[in-house]
């Protein structure tokens, strides 16, 4: 469901900015598919996004995420690898 091409160009690409604006805000996309529809939908979804929401901002608050650095101080640039498991 959320490999719609019209929806989304190239769905199986990692593509974050897929969910803001031209103008760098947020979209209305919220993906509610993942908990379900109709008498199965997940009754805990409210809490699950609300903790979600809170854990970011804390770890956001907290922490300073960049790139690690090598020994001369150059920013090692990183090259994700998705593979495929039991998960998927």
């Amino acid at each position: 469901m959320c490999h719609n091409e019209e929806k989304y160009p190239n769905p199986s690409k990692f593509d974050p900015d897929r969910f803001l604006n031209p103008d760098g805000t947020l979209t209305d996309d919220t993906v509610a598919a993942v908990w379900g529809f109709g008498r199965r939908i997940c009754p805990g979804r409210h809490l699950a996004e609300a903790s979600l929401w809170s854990a970011m901002a804390c770890l956001l608050a907290v922490f300073r995420f960049c790139k690690a650095k090598d020994e001369t101080g150059r920013e090692i640039e990183i090259h994700p690898q998705w593979k495929g498991g039991l998960t998927m």
